[in-house]
């Protein structure tokens, strides 16, 4: 089974650090939280990470651009139907 679409449930310090990692490695990437705001706090959270490493120069921008561009965040548990694989964080 190939893995393209990871879905993350919890997006704490632990989740949001998986959206991250699973982005930057080329898989598409829903998550989802509690609220609207955690899940924007976790888009915010990647998204400064991402600037970090781009900074650094471990990564480039279009890198970044694309890893962001690979995630998505919902409210509805029927958008996992679709993820080869979901993590509870």
């Amino acid at each position: 089974m190939t893995i393209k679409k990871i879905g993350v449930v919890g997006v704490g310090t632990m989740g949001c650090g998986i959206v991250q990692v699973a982005a930057q490695a080329g898989y598409e990437v829903v998550l989802k939280d509690l609220s609207e705001d955690r899940n924007k706090r976790c888009m915010d959270n990647v998204a400064k990470g991402l600037g970090r490493l781009v900074q650094k120069e471990k990564i480039s921008q279009g890198d970044a651009d694309a890893a962001v561009k690979r995630i998505r965040n919902t409210m509805c548990m029927d958008d996992f139907g679709s993820a080869d694989v979901v993590i509870e964080a």
